[in-house]
């Protein structure tokens, strides 16, 4: 197993159900939202992949050369503070292996530029959890600023404000 995964991979079994539906759960986030007040599609479906090449922090190509652009979180773009290091903690944690890409069924199938919209899981760990922890990442694209909800979006949310932004001025 990569570095990068060891001793932080939390199963996510349920996010590995496909069919599994939670409708209407209600509740508060960390992130400040507030109850929920819409009833959600939560079903998941999976499929799985290798994952061939990584383009950028957030986007992967897999087998039969499909892009892959990973839900709920943005990193930096080329020439931007952390596009390195994010491109290289994703890639260190899936270039080449095998993967779960997750389908929500709440998320719009592809992107304007035609990629397909999908968590990605190794071993168990949401990488989008990974890349978020890093510091690198940025919880985005979701219900919260004008995109589809997306089943772990306050998830996402609660840990970007537990983990800062490595590249920018201090948060605290």
């Amino acid at each position: 197993m990569r570095s990068i995964l060891q001793g932080s991979a939390a199963p996510l079994a349920a996010l590995l159900v496909s069919g599994c539906t939670l409708l209407g759960a209600g509740g508060a986030s960390g992130s400040g939202e507030g109850p929920r007040s819409a009833v959600h599609d939560t079903r998941l479906t999976t499929a799985a992949a290798t994952v061939i090449y990584v383009v950028d922090g957030d986007t992967v190509v897999v087998d039969g050369d499909v892009h892959v652009r990973l839900i709920g979180y943005d990193t930096p773009e080329r020439d931007q503070c952390g596009y390195a290091e994010a491109t290289a903690v994703l890639r260190d944690a899936v270039e080449g292996e095998s993967v779960a890409l997750v389908n929500p069924a709440s998320v719009a199938d592809k992107d304007s530029y035609g990629r397909i919209l999908r968590y990605v899981v190794i071993a168990g760990r949401d990488v989008g959890e990974l890349m978020i922890e890093s510091g690198l990442a940025v919880a985005r694209y979701d219900g919260l600023d004008g995109y589809d909800w997306h089943v772990h979006q306050d998830r996402y949310r609660d840990l970007d404000a537990a983990h800062p932004d490595l590249c920018a001025p201090d948060r605290s």
